[in-house]
């Protein structure tokens, strides 16, 4: 029954997670237009390949790796591969080779082009990143104390049934019986219930955090993310949203030049943007 109730709230979690992680992939399933056959199609970005002719416009993600065959006043969020927030200008008849390419990931932020796909996937500049880490699965925290407990508990139980095996002997007691004796209280130190109880403190952290639209999919990283005490992440697009928004204007004054209303229309575009009302100027 212990199994049985571990094995089943994990497995549900699991499940539900991956549901919720395929349809938020089936929401935002990227798309790319290219021209095959001198014909300009809409198609699944997963299924673009080498030779494909790419046509580009403001605010499209970039499938693959490409080179141009034509540009015009084309700039391009690359900070998902080279890390720098600032937008690159792309120019096909460049002197710098890099600006006449594209690579997975990155965005068009202005202009239009048509490039053709020359990598994809794992060959790609950006999977040729991914695949150069080679991620290793490691233990949590509470995997390593609940290891070092279990190796604990095993050293003391034997040691303990060898004694009790040996007092036994020595009073006369048959070498079966001691046996038996010594196997039981082996099995009795096994904590069988111990996956269950870790299983049902996680889960509610589970729901605690899909309550606020963070999906867990497995769950130890519940208690990895609550042994976090110092987050090192990378800058602009992680934490940040990559744009500067003025939260509150400190003071203003008129003295004729007309910087009372400058603010003014500044504190009413941050409060539009915001959903606020804007402030209203002091006396």
């Amino acid at each position: 029954m212990v199994i049985f109730f571990n094995t089943t709230v994990g497995v549900a979690q699991e499940v539900r997670a991956d549901n919720d992680v395929a349809a938020l992939s089936a929401m935002t399933a990227p798309t790319a237009r290219v021209t095959r056959g001198g014909v300009e199609q809409q198609i699944p970005s997963s299924t673009v390949v080498p030779g494909d002719a790419l046509v580009l416009g403001e605010g499209d993600n970039i499938p693959a790796d490409a080179t141009f065959t034509y540009a015009a006043a084309l700039l391009v969020d690359e900070s998902a591969l080279t890390g720098e927030s600032v937008p690159v200008d792309k120019d096909a008849h460049g002197t710098d080779p890099q600006t006449g390419q594209l690579h997975a990931g990155t965005v068009v932020l202005r202009g239009r082009a048509v490039a053709t796909v020359t990598a994809t996937g794992a060959h790609s500049a950006l999977g040729r990143i991914a695949t150069s880490l080679h991620p290793r699965q490691q233990l949590t925290p509470l995997q390593k104390r609940l290891a070092g407990l279990g190796r604990i508990l095993a050293l003391v139980t034997v040691g303990l049934c060898l004694l009790v095996l040996t007092l036994g002997l020595v009073r006369g007691q048959s070498l079966e019986t001691m046996a038996v004796t010594a196997i039981s209280l082996v099995v009795a130190a096994v904590p069988e219930s111990l996956p269950a109880v870790v299983t049902l403190g996680l889960a509610p952290g589970a729901r605690r955090m899909a309550a606020r639209n963070a999906v867990v999919r497995r769950l130890s990283a519940v208690e990895a993310l609550g042994s976090v005490t110092v987050p090192a992440t990378d800058k602009t697009g992680t934490l940040t949203e990559g744009r500067m928004v003025g939260v509150k204007v400190f003071g203003w004054y008129d003295n004729g030049c007309g910087y009372t209303d400058r603010l003014l229309d500044l504190t009413q575009l941050v409060a539009d943007d915001r959903g606020r009302q804007p402030p209203t100027p002091a006396s």
